[in-house]
């Protein structure tokens, strides 16, 4: 088993990188007043430093007549290789310390990662963002498709004293864009999926897709396309993204799910062009009944597909 908490850039602070698609907006409005220790990691301006692809897989294919790229697959059976850092769906409530990259870990098996949040039990809610990067002038020449498998390994218990807990299991596919190439500087286009695992919440098995990231309704931000009750079986998803075309879609398992347009969002990361995928397990939120407990997402076989215009 190979075990990563962080890696730290010279000059970078890993917490701030990337950014989830997710904040908690759309699933703890009534709890906004009370998180004095919640960050928004997307708010900070941040270099993003260039992840190296050595320890995928990479494969070109068939080329585009109209712009001679030819298509690229990276993939891999773990997710070895990529970055793990904090989200920006974090809590602490008094008197706990605040979430850090410690209370974080991803960890490499032979055939799946496991992706894990609040590995110290702690009355908090972590969030951790394991991605997996290129920074490539040509992104925006490409459509983009994440594949990959996903288990939770226990199913959620309404016991406040249960040892295992999540609030969700997310993933996005993110393309950034510094230089103004396709609309605005500094605008990035997602495809994002949010699975809500937490018993208690009144949303409890819904499947979300993020359509409206500025609605002035924090709850207009999300769009519930199914309810699928959590489990313990592996299940398969694309996330798909035509930024040119300006729609996408989520396929879970055999049900797809189209995203028209792609949500798009303001990020101050400089002037640069950049793309990634992400996996993402965001600890439970801690109340007087609950909390404490740690969340376990197994991801495998993972694909990003790039396929030239």
């Amino acid at each position: 088993m190979d075990r990563r908490r962080f890696l730290k850039y010279a000059g970078v602070t890993a917490a701030v990188v990337g950014a989830s698609a997710i904040g908690l907006d759309y699933l703890f409005s009534p709890h906004l007043m009370e998180m004095s220790q919640m960050t928004s990691s997307i708010s900070e301006a941040q270099s993003i430093p260039k992840l190296s692809t050595t320890l995928a897989t990479v494969s070109q294919s068939s080329t585009s007549a109209a712009t001679s790229l030819q298509e690229r697959r990276y993939s891999g059976t773990t997710l070895n290789g990529w970055e793990v850092i904090l989200g920006d769906s974090l809590y602490a409530p008094p008197p706990e310390p605040k979430v850090t990259l410690e209370d974080i870990e991803t960890d490499d098996y032979s055939d799946y990662s496991e992706v894990r949040a609040n590995i110290k039990k702690r009355r908090i809610m972590a969030h951790n963002l394991t991605y997996f990067e290129s920074w490539d002038t040509d992104a925006f020449e490409f459509q983009h498709s994440f594949r990959f498998q996903f288990k939770q390994p226990y199913l959620p218990l309404k016991d406040p004293d249960a040892q295992h807990n999540g609030e969700t299991i997310e993933a996005h596919i993110r393309l950034y864009d510094g230089k103004g190439t396709i609309g605005p500087r500094a605008l990035r286009y997602v495809s994002a999926l949010a699975w809500v695992v937490n018993p208690w919440s009144e949303r409890y098995g819904y499947l979300l897709v993020w359509t409206n990231p500025s609605a002035a309704n924090v709850n207009d931000r999300w769009t519930r396309v199914a309810n699928i009750y959590p489990d313990t079986s592996w299940h398969s998803v694309e996330l798909f993204t035509d930024v040119k075309n300006d729609v996408g879609h989520l396929v879970f398992d055999s049900s797809k799910y189209e995203m028209k347009p792609l949500a798009k969002a303001l990020a101050p990361w400089g002037a640069h062009i950049s793309s990634a995928i992400h996996t993402e397990a965001v600890s439970i939120y801690p109340t007087k009944n609950h909390g404490g407990a740690e969340h376990k997402v197994q991801f495998r076989n993972w694909e990003w597909a790039w396929n030239p215009y």
